[in-house]
């Protein structure tokens, strides 16, 4: 006859903050043209006392990242820092919400941190869209008017009106 024993074994634990971390914890970009670019620092310090292997750097979001970080399989030594650029690019007018992670030995979990910034577009919108100055005859003028409008996010600068033709702006 055999006897069979069972046997349980509790372990309980703390659970330590990564010992990676990002210095600022998140990131505003302000507003930015849509096409263009602007580029921020973000610190990135292993406090703790064993190397952090670097398992990979990714984006969400209008945002691209580069920088002195180890690449994937490269390690951040102890007591150091490497430091990450982060770009944010909108390819939209309005708010643009995007997260920056890096992935490494230290935590089972990425380190995130937020990234936000805001796209602006100017927009020209001409009012009427055409004219029609009718039957002038030979010599004659007439006078419209044009009401142009910035209904975009971001000022207008450097507009250049020109015309052809026997037309003339005034």
């Amino acid at each position: 006859v055999s006897s069979a024993t069972l046997a349980f074994i509790s372990l309980l634990g703390l659970a330590n903050p990564s010992s990676l971390s990002f210095s600022p914890a998140s990131l505003d970009f302000g507003t930015v043209l849509v096409g263009g670019s602007s580029t921020l620092p973000i610190q990135v310090t292993n406090s703790s006392l064993t190397p952090a292997i670097f398992n990979g750097i990714a984006t969400i979001g209008d945002y691209a990242a580069s920088g002195s970080c180890p690449t994937p399989g490269g390690t951040l030594a102890p007591s150091t820092s490497c430091t990450l650029q982060a770009t944010f690019t909108p390819t939209h007018p309005g708010t643009r919400a995007g997260i920056l992670k890096v992935s490494n030995s230290l935590s089972t979990l990425p380190l995130t941190v937020a990234l936000t910034g805001t796209g602006a577009q100017s927009r020209l919108q001409a009012n009427p869209s055409s004219f029609n100055f009718g039957s002038l005859a030979l010599a004659a003028s007439a006078n419209l008017s044009l009401t142009l409008s910035n209904t975009g996010t971001a000022p207008i600068t450097n507009l250049a009106l020109a015309i052809t033709g026997d037309y003339a702006i005034n």
